[in-house]
């Protein structure tokens, strides 16, 4: 009896049952279809695989606009810190490297569209990395005591290895140390100090900080 009754109502009307079921499958779909929006957004430009030998010298600008279509529900959950435009430089040259976007830099889900970037073409230029030994030396700033002078001063360490681009590399031939300050000494000063790359884009390889000794002598 229980078996009858449930037979009689998945039989009953089956075919309006079948066309509710392929109705909500369409308007599933159309629904799904629909709603595709337009976002747009400023991402970050990043650099990989720069050459080993060179260096990105310049004006570069750091990010690029981006315009976006996808389901609203879907771009809703992102923001430019979502994604960002990925520029490969192997290959790269010495000298003006001039590479267009297009989609294929921005790595983002199958279900987002990327519509427009802007710019289209970017300019890196490049130089030589350059590695140079380079003599320290101290600033002395102050005057000591009454009846006394600096004798002699001395730097640990003298020398070090700096590495960067050639234009900035090549014409170097000391770095200067933050000023110490001598005002009224007459006895050997000890200081720890820094370089002062007077904002150059330099690396060095020795460790900071840099030991001031500043002996002082009695005038005549």
């Amino acid at each position: 009896m229980i078996l009858n009754h449930l037979k009689a109502l998945l039989l009953d009307n089956y075919l309006i049952k079948i066309a509710s079921l392929a109705f909500a499958v369409i308007l599933w779909f159309y629904v799904n279809s629909k709603g595709g929006v337009e976002m747009e957004m400023t991402v970050p430009l990043e650099l990989k695989n720069v050459p080993p030998a060179l260096v990105v010298v310049g004006d570069m600008i750091d990010d690029v606009n981006v315009r976006v279509k996808g389901r609203e529900r879907i771009l809703q959950g992102i923001t430019a810190h979502s994604f960002s435009a990925v520029l490969d430089l192997t290959g790269a040259r010495e000298g003006d490297n001039v590479y267009f976007l297009d989609p294929s830099v921005i790595a983002v889900s199958s279900n987002i569209q990327i519509i427009r970037i802007n710019p289209r073409r970017v300019v890196i230029r490049t130089e030589a990395l350059l590695k140079k030994v380079v003599q320290v030396s101290a600033r002395v700033d102050g005057k000591p005591a009454t009846g006394f002078r600096v004798d002699r001063v001395e730097v640990t360490p003298a020398w070090v290895t700096v590495e960067g681009a050639r234009s900035v590399v090549d014409p170097l031939t000391q770095l200067v140390t933050d000023p110490i300050d001598v005002t009224g000494e007459r006895k050997t000063v000890i200081r720890e100090t820094k370089l002062n790359l007077l904002g150059k884009d330099l690396q060095v390889d020795e460790k900071e900080p840099i030991q001031v000794k500043v002996h002082f002598v009695r005038q005549n």
